[in-house]
């Protein structure tokens, strides 16, 4: 029984027992029993009910339900329709965390005065609120509500809406929540327009003089959250292309909402940001808040992208009655609902989405691309489209750009191709102004690149550069502004948003160019695009110096790392560092010969080309809204995947954090050498990798053919060949002796890297992207959710296979490993003699490279390499630069989450183990799970509890986890111990909390795969195994039985500091 039940039973008891007495006392005048509504102003006990309406929530983003419902602290009042004044003190229950589900009413008794009164509740009064009076001080709306003692002071109150970027995402909770009393009862049909709440809530009901307790029989206060959740579906209309949203940016977000709800009814602003005027707007409304890939789910069967956000009440009308011209913008912040000038009406609530449609194989266009007029030229067709899309509409009202509180608004947008944008830019009118964006046709496909260095060939011959206006554009994103620079506006741009791109001579298709530097010691074969519209002329050809032109018609293309930093050393401070800016961005994209159709606005162009580049941003957990100087990027694939990894590294007093260090014992440089490019990279050759069968591919996706032969090497160049040791096992993706497909684990970054000053030497600063170690590689792990291309993506495994039909499980049932190398990771850390290796597919196990090929049957295939952010890298130095994204508290024993993006982090407390259909409880859980996630903040025990060994037995486990031993730590002070998780001993190991001598740490995340039959996605008791902690081997599984081999099962409890 919750405790809000009981209080409600509790209350009926009551006002029972006070009508009894009642009619004990007035048996013989049972006129006194009846209610009065002629007298006001005399005290009277009303007895009220509330409800919380439902507020259906099914997204990956979504709170849980019971957050969304809970109800921590509750006041209720009533104030005079007549003097304006309270008519009652703060009727206050705070019975802690507690739940109304759905039409679940409560009743209320408050001591009042009859009259025609306003009946109002507010909930979770902890949470910030402001004056419209005094706009520039937020206290808690519970002070605000103290002083609120007339029905003006109570109209005054505005609470802090989700404004942020992590507020918008996942907002905190409990929520506020407000609302009057409706002649509805609970359970009844509600409003079908939204807009009659504002009404009900200034409706006047007539409280009578009555012995006992006025009980309203009907109706209820109807309590309404003050913020709404707003999904949209982004739906390809073809099967002809495939639709990809980059990212969605929200514009007009209110800081603040009223906590009463009202309209424009008797002088009353319905939003709070009506007050504003355009040199405060920034007071009232964010500024656009953008969120990018990771925070975008996509159904791979149906090609629907999905993302929902939170935000508080904006209700605007507009004048418009046409759909098509309900998205044009007034070229600013602001929107043309009631003209082009600013009022505060103009400030409704909209949502840009940046969407890149490519379209499948070549399609045929004529001369303008137009598909329907029967041209015959094959193109490759990519469109960057960015549709704006006001919230509203709802019913088909053209005018209707209103966001109401406490509702779940669904966008389903069906993008039926890029069409639209095409024709805008042949018009000389805007006739779409809500998709705007890029159509390109090119003549060759897109060539995708990673967010490191990459280089590959091009064709440019001499009569393709001598043909007239000759044209490029590169369209970048810089601290989420897209900026389009082209041969005609170059000049007004900052070079580094047209360098990125540059070319130089070769003698072949498959030969690349060493990189020199522009201007290298007189080289002077280096060019930009830009290069080729200075001169005087009106071709590229005559305008290019002798040396930059190629005999063989080929050119290396130098495409940078997608960064935009101008020295080696990058360190520019926690405040505003340079790094976050360019990571988690869209993708940047560049066209080489192009002609062009721009519209008259500038925002619709339709492109004809010949190359076309598209590169990912560097990808990082960190978030880019904490104060922090460094962090982490990531690529987003690796290309070595498919060559038979192999290791020699073994040298002595490597880190288990700082990879980069590893690398330059690697290569030297930490013994004061310089060592040549060519001793580890072939400069000239492109990287080849070959296919991989589905018979080698060990449950994932086959891979495609990259070589020569093919006409797809990788763009970047290959590293040297290993050949100590090319024999292949049957666990290598290549069946080959080839020393070609053989890479040295430690060494498969360094192609992801570039001789940026042309001298031949591997200079310090060069050394960008390295293998991990193992500490970067838990980091990564510990953001996985945060990542768009994760380590690991285990929905793409349904089921591991086994090498020759084997048995998942032998006599002992144990785990067998033998055929799934494909899914370890190698470090850059030496550990037994050699280099550690990360099983994914256990989470963050580890072992060395000797027992990968021991219990693997074979060796890693991956490595992820990755950048550091916002650091020296002009210095090697053995300790790590980069600074956690967790804050680790001895002192006070805690975790915090500081830094890390929220997406990554669990946004919900947890206060005990237990079954998962209990609220509030940590349930046993796979590692995919969110409850493998830590909490913003948790606090470890001071020592661990011993796991009995009748206990500690695999089929036992669950129930000892779910029994939640660590309950007997709760103190009066400090409640809410348990069992971790996977993620929270992995860190506390990473501290060195480990206690080590044969310990297990045990956790309350099982396998994701079943162990006897290798299904992913599912728990049989006895067949998931739930992992542990060693100190020396990382993460393991708990095997069945191990106290019979001498390890002590322990449980270092844990719990959510609020």
């Amino acid at each position: 029984m919750s405790l809000l039940r009981l209080i409600h039973i509790i209350m009926r008891a009551v006002a029972c027992a006070a009508l009894l007495a009642a009619s004990a006392a007035c048996t013989d005048d049972t006129f006194d029993d009846m209610p009065d509504y002629t007298v006001s102003g005399k005290p009277v006990t009303l007895s009220v009910k509330l409800q919380l309406p439902e507020m259906e929530t099914k997204s990956r983003a979504d709170l849980p339900v019971n957050d969304i419902n809970r109800v921590q602290t509750l006041w209720v009042r009533t104030y005079s329709s007549v003097t304006k004044k309270a008519t009652s003190d703060w009727t206050k229950l705070t019975p802690g965390t507690v739940v109304i589900e759905g039409t679940h009413d409560v009743t209320i008794n408050i001591n009042t005065l009859s009259g025609y009164n306003y009946i109002v509740g507010v909930a979770n009064v902890d949470n910030k609120a402001i004056l419209k009076s005094n706009p520039g001080e937020e206290k808690t709306l519970a002070h605000l509500l103290e002083n609120a003692d007339t029905w003006d002071d109570f109209l005054d109150i505005a609470v802090v809406s989700p404004s942020t970027f992590n507020s918008m995402y996942a907002p905190s909770v409990p929520l506020p929540m407000a609302g009057g009393y409706v002649d509805i009862d609970p359970g009844d049909t509600h409003p079908t327009a939204l807009s009659e709440w504002q009404e009900f809530n200034f409706t006047p009901h007539f409280i009578p003089v009555k012995k006992g307790v006025v009980e309203f029989q009907t109706g209820a206060i109807h309590l309404r959250r003050l913020v709404s959740q707003v999904t949209f579906n982004f739906i390809p209309g073809d099967k002809d292309f495939d639709l990809t949203v980059n990212s969605y940016t929200i514009y007009n977000a209110p800081k603040y909402s009223w906590v009463y709800e009202r309209g424009t009814k008797d002088g009353m602003t319905t939003n709070f940001g009506d007050a504003a005027t355009e040199s405060t707007t920034s007071t009232y409304f964010a500024g656009p808040i953008q969120y990018t890939a990771q925070y975008i789910s996509k159904d791979d069967k149906t090609g629907t992208s999905t993302f929902n956000y939170w935000q508080g009440e904006s209700k605007h009308t507009g004048n418009t009655t046409k759909y098509t011209d309900r998205d044009a913008c007034a070229g600013n912040l602001f929107t043309s609902l009631t003209g082009s000038a600013w009022t505060p009406n103009n400030m409704a609530s909209y949502v840009r989405v940046q969407c890149t449609i490519a379209y499948k194989g070549t399609i045929k266009v004529d001369g303008e691309g137009a598909t329907d007029k029967g041209g015959n030229i094959s193109v490759h067709r990519v469109g960057n489209a960015d549709y704006i899309i006001h919230l509203g509409n709802i019913g088909g009202i053209a005018s209707d750009f209103n966001c109401y509180r406490n509702t779940r608004y669904t966008y389903n947008v069906t993008v039926n191709g890029v069409n639209d944008i095409r024709v805008d830019a042949y018009r000389t009118d805007e006739l779409y102004p809500g998709e705007e964006g890029i159509v390109s046709d090119m003549d060759q496909i897109t060539v995708e690149l990673d967010s490191h260095y990459n280089t590959y060939n091009v064709q440019l011959t001499e009569s393709e550069l001598k043909q007239p206006n000759f044209g490029f554009l590169l369209t970048t994103y810089y601290g989420g502004v897209q900026r389009n620079v082209d041969e005609s506006n170059y000049t007004d741009y900052d070079s580094k948003f047209y360098d990125w791109v540059e070319l130089r001579p070769t003698t072949g298709r498959y030969v690349l160019a060493e990189y020199k530097p522009k201007g290298y010691r007189n080289d002077n074969k280096t060019f930009l695009l830009a290069d080729l519209v200075k001169g005087t002329h009106d071709n590229a050809w005559d305008n290019m110096q002798s040396q930059w032109k190629s005999e063989s018609g080929w050119y290396t293309v130098f495409v940078k790392e997608n960064t935009y930093e101008s020295s080696g050393n990058e360190t520019t401070g926690a405040t505003d560092p340079t790094w976050r800016n360019y990571v988690n961005q869209n993708p940047r994209r560049c066209y080489i010969r192009v002609t062009r159709k721009i519209s008259p606005d500038g925002n619709s162009v339709y492109a004809r080309s010949k190359y076309g580049i598209s590169q990912r941003s560097i990808q990082t957990y960190y978030s880019e809204h904490a104060e922090i100087a460094t962090a982490i990027g990531m690529e987003s694939f690796n290309e070595t995947e498919g060559l038979n990894m192999r290791s020699s590294f073994t040298k002595s007093g490597t880190s288990d954090v700082n990879g980069r260090y590893n690398m330059a014992l690697w290569l030297g440089i930490t013994d004061g050498k310089t060592p040549d490019w060519s001793t580890f990279i072939v400069q000239e050759e492109p990287l080849e990798v070959p296919a991989v069968n589905e018979d080698r591919a060990q449950g994932g996706a086959p891979l495609p053919d990259r070589t020569i032969t093919s006409g797809n090497p990788a763009p970047m160049p290959r590293p040297v060949s290993y050949t100590k040791d090319n024999t292949p096992t049957y666990n290598d993706p290549q069946n080959t002796t080839d020393a070609k497909y053989y890479v040295e684990a430690i060494n498969a970054c360094m192609n992801r890297n570039r001789d940026n000053n042309g001298n031949g030497k591997i200079d310090a600063d060069e050394l960008r992207w390295y293998v991990p170690a193992t500490g970067k590689y838990l980091r990564l792990m510990l953001g996985d959710e945060s990542l768009t291309e994760p380590l690991i993506n285990f929905k793409s495994i349904t089921k591991l296979p086994r090498k020759n039909g084997n048995s998942w499980s032998d006599s002992e049932g144990e785990i067998k490993n033998d055929y799934y190398t494909r899914y370890m990771f190698g470090a850059s850390n030496i550990w037994d003699g050699s280099i550690y290796v990360l099983w994914t597919i256990e989470g963050l196990s580890t072992s060395s490279w000797e027992q990968a090929k021991k219990w693997g049957g074979g060796y890693p295939w991956q490595v992820r390499c990755i950048r550091n952010l916002g650091t020296d890298l002009t210095k090697i130095e053995s300790n790590d630069g980069v600074t956690k994204a967790y804050k680790f508290d001895g002192n006070a024993r805690t975790i915090e989450m500081t830094y890390y993006d929220p997406r990554s982090v669990r946004q919900t407390a947890c206060f005990s183990n237990g079954p998962a259909s209990e609220e509030g409880v940590m349930p046993i859980h796979n590692i995919t799970s969110p409850y493998n996630m830590p909490y913003k903040k948790f606090e470890y025990a001071p020592d661990d509890i011993e796991i009995p060994d009748a206990s500690w037995q695999l089929t036992a486990l669950n129930k000892y986890i779910e029994s939640n031993p660590c309950k007997i730590k709760d103190t009066a002070t400090k409640s809410g111990w348990r069992v971790p998780n996977q993620k929270e001993i992995a860190i506390l190991k990473n501290e060195g909390l480990h206690p080590g001598n044969s310990v297990l740490w045990l956790s309350c995340t099982y396998s994701y795969f079943n162990t006897v039959t290798g299904v992913g996605d599912g728990y049989v008791n006895g067949e998931n195994m739930f992992f542990g902690m060693f100190d020396s081997k990382g993460m393991m599984l708990t095997e069945p039985n191990l106290h019979w081999y001498g390890y002590k099962g322990r449980v270092r409890c844990v719990r959510d500091v609020p």
